[in-house]
């Protein structure tokens, strides 16, 4: 991943910005709240997807025409910790 897409990620979990990007064939918009890396060294982001609020890691190499929607999110903290934990963090709300 590039330090970019990296930075613009953490900044969105940072702010609590919502993101939206091409993921498959579908759009999806998030609430990220982690962003981490797995054993294999593989980059994830994980949050609430939008509208029904259901908890999902998204592999961040396979997201496509990323950006923020502007709109921004509270901080769900009992979500981070039953979904987690995560190898290692790069960063979270």
């Amino acid at each position: 991943m590039s330090e970019d897409l990296q930075a613009l990620l953490c900044e969105a979990i940072a702010g609590r910005q919502e993101i939206r990007f091409s993921y498959g064939h579908d759009r999806k918009t998030v609430a990220p709240h982690v962003l981490y890396e797995s054993e294999d060294g593989e980059l994830f982001i994980a949050g609430p997807t939008h509208p029904f609020g259901k908890w999902h890691d998204y592999i961040v190499a396979a997201m496509m025409k990323l950006e923020r929607t502007g709109a921004h999110f509270e901080r769900d903290a009992a979500s981070a910790a039953e979904h987690g934990p995560y190898h290692n963090v790069i960063c979270s709300v």
